[in-house]
Order: structure tokens, then C-alpha cells, then sequence
């Protein structure tokens, strides 16, 4: 089932794997990720929600973010034993599917829906991490329609004020990045 959907696809990098399902590709790189790739990439699996972005399908960010963090991963497809669909595959990367389902929740006006905070922390464990969603969503923020732009930067505030509690309380008083201190200073 999951692969007859895939193999029906063209994929670009305005038409791609996001959500779920591309958190579910390895990045050796930074480790990040769900890594429920058994259950993700099942061949009885249902494509989720999220699971195919851009051009032609319900859900679409390019107008947001471009091909920003959409990247070729048909090597490392193969490399984790995937049967091959598409002579290339294009997929987000962990920080742009995040920034997606984020993106898709607020435009139908929702917040914490697909992505909670303990999502992007599991997901996305260190503050390095974390910034790859952050700039991404900054990106988009001047490019949203304004109500679903407020949402996102619900979402932004409301993660990096966790971010610094978690610092704070753990004993570590500097903040991690020059803007969160000036973020936390001007929302106290």
C-alpha cells in the first residue's frame, strides 16, 4: 500500500516526503529524528497525514519556505534497506518536515496539534537542533497570512521559553543563543 502510493509520485523538491514519515529517514548527520522507521516505512503503512508536501497535494509550504530543507535522500532510502519507488526521492529534511506541520497546523488555525513541545524535543534534542526549526519558521513568519503567523509565533515563543526554563532550571544561566536572551528579555 505505502509503496504503490509512492511509486505513483514524481518527486521534486517542491514535491516531497514531509511530516512523519520524512522525520522517519535517517540523519546520521545531526541524529535527530522519530525513528519509528519499522512502523513509518511498513509496506501496509497509510501515507500520514503530512506525509506528501507541495505541489498538487493538500498540503503545501513552498509559498513559505521555497525548497528550503528539502533534500535528495534516494542514497540513504537505499542505504536503510527501502525498497526503491522513484528513481529520486525528495524529502524534508527533520527541521523542515517540523517547520511543516507547524506551518500546515496554523494555516487551518491550530497550534500543538501535530507538533507539541515535547515532540520537538524528543525530535530535535539539542538547542542546535531546535534553531534549524526556529530559522525556518522565522522564514516564513513575513510570508504567512497574519492570523496563522500569529500562531506560528505562539508556537516559536512558547518553545523557546521552554527552551530557557529547561536551561534555567538545570543550572545553566547563560542562555544558548544571543537572540533568545533578547527574546526572554523583551517577554518576560
Amino acid at each position: 500500500m505505502l509503496y504503490e502510493i509512492l511509486k505513483q509520485q514524481i518527486f521534486t523538491p517542491y514535491h516531497y516526503i514531509s511530516g512523519q514519515q520524512a522525520l522517519n529517514i535517517y540523519d546520521w548527520k545531526h541524529n535527530t529524528g522519530d525513528w519509528h522507521t519499522i512502523e513509518a516505512w511498513y509496506p501496509q503503512a497509510e501515507i500520514p497525514r503530512f506525509g506528501l508536501m507541495g505541489e498538487g497535494e493538500q498540503y503545501n509550504t513552498n509559498e513559505y519556505l521555497g525548497s528550503m530543507g528539502v533534500i535528495d535522500v534516494t542514497s540513504i532510502l537505499k542505504q536503510m534497506g527501502k525498497p526503491e519507488f522513484a528513481p529520486i526521492v525528495y524529502a524534508a529534511s527533520h527541521a523542515r518536515a517540523i517547520a511543516d506541520m507547524v506551518i500546515c497546523n496554523a494555516l487551518k488555525g491550530k497550534i500543538f496539534s501535530s507538533v507539541t513541545l515535547q515532540d520537538l524535543d524528543d525530535w530535535m534534542p539539542s538547542n542546535e537542533d531546535k534553531e534549524r526549526v526556529y530559522s525556518l519558521l522565522h522564514i516564513a513568519l513575513n510570508r504567512l497570512p497574519e492570523n496563522a503567523a500569529k500562531l506560528v509565533q505562539q508556537w516559536l515563543d512558547a518553545a523557546k521559553e521552554k527552551d530557557f526554563d529547561e536551561r534555567y532550571t538545570r543550572g545553566i544561566t547563560q542562555p544558548y543563543h544571543e537572540s533568545m536572551y533578547s527574546w526572554h528579555s523583551k517577554n518576560p
